[in-house]
């Protein structure tokens, strides 16, 4: 994984071959862009257990969804808070609480430093929103931006979106950061059960280069033996379902666990977050 500061412009391991130069041709109405180079395979640390699932986060759009409680909004906390303190700058753009960001106060004896961009209150255009982000990481230079929520970023009202422009606006906000910086959005899910899908309908899972699922489940008689947990309890589990860099740890589900260890440096006991995968066993 790449530092934040200076990503290279491709990745070394991946720029074996090379590309004849991008050809635009433009006749009458009509342009023709060939031989256009792919985005570069760049990913960042998160410095957090999250790494050991996503393998860092792409230079574009990552959507986290899930149902309220699954933990999206918690993973997406801690993430900021360790790449701060890691150094670098965050911009937290907050669409429900100003509570969801975690506060600069704590960040005082690190080099790094977090940013609130606040929607909570103010509800522009969906055009007008994406402009001020733009502007906003243009004028701080942030190296993470997380966007909590989506919908609610997205939206002209407090009142329920339309799917068509929450999916619309996705788009478009995805295809501006695409290469440039880490973005994750947070998505809320609508639905129950097999009807159960992220605001802006099925089609938004096509905008984010990392699209990752977040979860609680109600341990059942037949998951207590899968999830090595004690029937009716809740565990918190998180599911890579897409990675169009295709170096996630994708297709499997793994529990995500709070533990507290001594800090090296400090001797302070501090809380990380740890991954592991579920082991899936055919019954005989």
């Amino acid at each position: 994984m790449f530092e934040y500061e200076k990503p290279p412009i491709y990745h070394p391991t991946l720029d074996t071959h090379k590309a004849p130069p991008e050809i635009k041709l433009t006749e009458s109405s009509v342009t023709m862009r060939l031989n256009k180079k792919p985005r570069p395979t760049i990913r960042y640390p998160t410095y957090t257990g999250y790494d050991e699932v996503l393998n860092g986060l792409p230079a574009g759009l990552t959507i986290f969804y899930g149902i309220y409680g699954s933990g999206k909004s918690f993973a997406a906390r801690e993430i900021a808070s360790s790449v701060v303190k890691a150094g670098y700058q965050v911009l937290y753009v907050i669409g429900e609480d100003l509570k969801d960001c975690p506060a600069r106060e704590q960040f005082t004896d690190c080099d790094g430093e977090i940013h609130s961009l606040d929607f909570s209150s103010y509800t522009p255009s969906a055009l007008k929103s994406i402009e001020t982000l733009i502007m906003a990481i243009k004028m701080l230079k942030p190296n993470l931006v997380i966007i909590d929520s989506l919908t609610t970023f997205l939206s002209t009202t407090s009142k329920a979106v339309p799917e068509a422009d929450v999916r619309e606006y996705t788009f478009k906000l995805a295809k501006l950061v695409s290469g440039s910086l880490p973005v994750i959005g947070i998505s809320e899910v609508r639905g129950q059960g097999f009807n159960r899908n992220f605001a802006g309908g099925s089609a938004i899972g096509h905008a984010p280069i990392l699209l990752v699922e977040f979860d609680k489940i109600l341990v059942s008689r037949w998951d207590a033996a899968r999830y090595d947990a004690p029937e009716g309890s809740y565990i918190w589990v998180m599911r890579v379902i897409k990675d169009r860099d295709g170096v996630a740890n994708q297709g499997n589900e793994h529990i995500i666990e709070i533990i507290e260890e001594e800090d090296d440096m400090t001797g302070e006991v501090i809380q990380k977050i740890r991954t592991e995968k579920v082991e899936y066993q055919y019954e005989k």
